[in-house]
């Protein structure tokens, strides 16, 4: 396994982590109620699972997303980076409009900004620049000023 893939795959499992850690730090630590009402449904809680599940299937999207770019795009994390905070600030509209109560609004945005940092974060550090053999993130910019 390649040293990208390797550090895709840690970036996926420490996003999945930090979702699960998020979650039982703002239901059980801070007794927050993660309540949310759909248009035409009953008010339901936010699930453990579901948070874990949907940690993993929008990095998992990351991803894919990250590697369609890198065939395609000439600076692909520029894009990648870029669409990513997109989906963030996109995705912190659903606890503002579906959260029963301001406490569960604002854990589910802390859950969200949680889970759209680490998965950034990963992915940025994961990657590689077209053309180059070194990898992009910190590393790059610390061996660029190193040169």
């Amino acid at each position: 396994m390649s040293r990208i893939r390797r550090n895709r795959h840690v970036a996926v499992a420490v996003t999945v982590g930090v979702a699960a850690l998020s979650w039982v730090l703002v239901t059980r630590l801070a007794g927050v109620n993660l309540t949310v009402k759909f248009p035409h449904s009953s008010p339901s809680a936010v699930a453990f699972g579901a948070v874990v599940a949907a940690a993993a299937t929008t990095t998992m999207a990351g991803w894919v997303l990250l590697a369609v770019l890198e065939r395609f795009v000439p600076r692909p994390l520029v894009t990648w980076r870029w669409l990513a905070a997109a989906v963030v600030l996109l995705s912190l509209g659903l606890p503002v409009a579906f959260a029963t109560t301001f406490a569960a609004a604002t854990g589910l945005i802390a859950i969200h900004l949680a889970v759209g940092v680490t998965a950034s974060a990963g992915f940025s550090l994961s990657g590689t620049n077209v053309g180059e053999d070194r990898p992009a993130g910190i590393p790059a910019r610390l061996a660029r000023r190193s040169a």
